[in-house]
């Protein structure tokens, strides 16, 4: 018996379709031209280079395992002796591979790149715990479980911090000068004055209500749509609360003359008027800043803000800041408003039908007399 059949008794429905190669981990190439989105973000404009190498990347190997196997298959170039491997000034995460040789001095290759003279690795993990709220301990805690080693002390964190932070607002410079030029861009194609800007308020806080300590204010372009001015104000700062019963020693004030250029503690008051002090300081800001004014805010309902705006005259009594409404503030509010009359309404409608059942019931029985 033929198994495999022939074309001629072979049933029409037996006959299998060949499937389609979509390729496999060995025919994927790798798209080296854009890995994040905000590399696509900063490389859609020739003001920002960004450089991205797909071969520099990082992975956990364990040392002493590689190192023993390394040993065995290599041998020294020079003198053709044996050689091994050693970790040495291990900082944080980063430390320098020992390469010893039996005849040739000791050669030394850093395990990952440096920026200065610390190790990229460290600046790049206390980065990205920082951007999902892991702080120092969380950082030790998390080396100490995964057995990565040393891990860094409160002093090198805090550097690390330093220079994160100053990074970071270079950047963020950078961004913001560059989104003031397109919307003064977009300002003169829709034949407005390029130097008068419109923009609307935003803010933030780190807890619910009105008693955050910490806040932070946006300012956004309107046709852009992208923040153009940031300012976070503070009421609290951990360096003063430890100084707070010291503050009338000749120590304090020595401490103080050093502290108060870097205190964040910069906001007076109530966490409420942190939105109406930031917005009137970015509008004050705006010409030494960006050389432009901020001509037209848009309000979302709160009057405090552009009343204390026009208290202020941050461009003098020449130039008077107009407030526009927010559409979608005032769509809100309408629908809010209408809601509530809306349920006040059918309230109002049964208390009434309660009240005449009431009034029925109440009424005496009507008697028939019989003539």
């Amino acid at each position: 018996m033929d198994r495999k059949g022939s074309r001629k008794n072979r049933a029409q429905g037996s006959v299998t379709k060949k499937r389609k190669f979509h390729g496999n981990k060995y025919t994927d190439k790798m798209n080296s031209d854009h890995t994040s989105k905000s590399a696509k973000k900063l490389k859609s404009d020739d003001d920002f280079v960004v450089h991205n190498d797909p071969t520099s990347s990082y992975c956990i190997l364990n040392i002493f395992l590689v190192f023993s196997a390394l040993q065995s298959y290599v041998k020294c170039k020079t003198c053709d002796g044996n050689l091994s491997f050693s970790s040495y000034g291990r900082r944080g995460l980063g430390f320098k591979v020992c390469v010893s040789c039996d005849n040739c001095d000791d050669r030394y290759v850093d395990s990952c790149p440096m920026i200065g003279t610390g190790y990229e690795i460290n600046r790049r993990l206390v980065f990205v715990m920082r951007l999902i709220g892991v702080g120092i301990h969380g950082i030790q805690l998390f080396c100490g479980l995964m057995d990565l080693g040393d891990s860094f002390n409160i002093k090198t964190y805090y550097d690390i911090v330093k220079h994160i932070t100053t990074a970071t607002r270079a950047v963020f410079d950078l961004v913001t000068r560059k989104t003031v030029k397109e919307e003064q861009r977009l300002n003169i194609e829709h034949e407005l004055l390029e130097e008068v800007l419109t923009v609307s308020g935003d803010s933030s806080r780190a807890k619910r209500g009105f008693s955050s300590l910490v806040g932070i204010v946006s300012l956004i372009g309107k046709y852009s749509g992208k923040v153009i001015h940031t300012v976070v104000q503070s009421s609290y700062c951990k360096a003063c609360e430890q100084w707070k019963n010291e503050k009338d020693t000749f120590d304090y004030e020595c401490w103080y003359d050093i502290h108060k250029d870097e205190c964040p503690a910069n906001h007076e008051g109530s966490a409420g008027k942190m939105e109406v002090d930031c917005v009137v300081e970015m509008f004050m800001r705006s010409i030494e800043k960006f050389d432009v004014r901020y001509g037209y805010y848009i309000g979302d309902g709160d009057s405090k803000t552009f009343k204390m705006l026009l208290d202020t005259s941050p461009y003098g009594d020449s130039f008077e800041v107009k407030k526009l409404e927010c559409a979608l503030h005032v769509k809100k509010r309408l629908y809010k408003r209408s809601a509530e009359a809306k349920k006040a309404l059918t309230q109002k409608k049964k208390a009434l039908a309660i009240d005449e059942k009431k009034k029925e019931s109440s009424k005496p029985p009507i008697v028939k007399k019989r003539f």
